[in-house]
C-alpha cells in the first residue's frame, strides 16, 4: 500500500531470516537475493528508524554474516531508542555472536526487563540461554533454555535445552529435549550441526556447541 514504508521492507527480510535463524528454512541464491534488496530499500527509505535498524541488523548478523555491519546498526538503533526491547534483543545475539556473552546476557536481560511480553524479548529468552552457555555458566544456561522452550517450541530453543542440559549434568532431561529436537530437524547430526549455528566468529564457542550436542546423544 505505501512502496515508501521504510518498516515493511525491514520487516519483510526479518522475517526471511527468521525462517532461517528458528525455523530452519534454507537459505538458497533466490532467498538471499531477496532478503538483499529488501534490507537495501529499507535502509535507503530510513536511516532514523530504530525499529527498522534493528530487523536489518539481526539479518546483516543472521543471513549476511557481516556482524560489523550488523552491530553498527544496533548501535544506531539504540542511541535513536534506547528503550526499544527489539534492539537490545539483536545486539545480544550480536554479541553472542561476537564472543562476548557476558554483555550479550547484559543485553537480553535489559530487552527483557523493558518489556517482558513483547514477543522480541520473549525470544531474548533463547538468546539469553545461548549467552550463559557460552559463558560456560551452564546451570543459568538450563534453567533459562527451560523457559525458553516453555515460549517457543522451536527447534533452536530444544537444541540450546539439550545442550545446555547435558553440559550441567542433567543426563534424562537432555535426552528428553535432543528427542523433541530431533523431531523436528530429524537430519541433523554433529557434523552438519554449524549449518544451522549462527555466525559465530570463534571457533571454540561452535566447538564448545557441538561438545554439548554430543553429550546429549546427537548422532555424529
Amino acid at each position: 500500500m505505501d512502496p515508501g514504508f521504510a518498516g515493511a521492507y525491514a520487516m519483510a527480510a526479518y522475517c526471511n531470516a527468521m525462517m532461517v535463524g528458528v525455523a530452519g528454512a534454507k537459505l538458497d541464491e533466490a532467498l538471499e537475493a531477496e532478503t538483499s534488496g529488501l534490507v537495501s530499500r529499507a535502509v535507503e527509505l530510513d536511516r532514523n528508524d530504530a525499529i527498522v535498524l534493528a530487523r536489518v541488523a539481526f539479518v546483516q548478523a543472521r543471513l549476511v554474516r557481516d556482524l560489523g555491519i550488523a552491530a553498527s546498526y544496533s548501535e544506531r538503533a539504540h542511541s535513536l531508542n534506547p528503550n526499544l526491547p527489539l534492539a537490545w534483543a539483536v545486539s545480544g545475539w550480536v554479541k553472542v555472536w561476537l564472543g562476548e556473552a557476558e554483555t550479550g546476557i547484559e543485553h537480553f536481560s535489559r530487552a527483557i526487563r523493558l518489556s517482558p511480553l513483547a514477543a522480541e524479548a520473549l525470544l531474548g529468552l533463547v538468546g539469553k540461554a545461548h549467552a550463559y552457555f557460552m559463558a560456560e555458566r551452564s546451570e543459568e544456561a538450563w534453567s533459562t533454555a527451560v523457559a525458553a522452550t516453555q515460549e517457543f517450541q522451536s527447534a533452536t530453543a530444544y537444541r540450546i535445552a539439550a545442550a545446555s542440559a547435558a553440559v550441567a549434568g542433567h543426563r534424562d532431561e537432555a535426552a528428553k529435549y535432543m528427542a523433541l529436537f530431533l523431531r523436528l530437524d530429524p537430519d541433523r547430526c554433529v557434523s552438519n550441526l554449524a549449518d544451522v549455528l549462527g555466525p559465530y566468529q570463534r571457533s571454540e564457542d561452535i566447538e564448545r556447541y557441538k561438545r554439548g550436542m554430543r553429550l546429549a546423544g546427537l548422532p555424529e
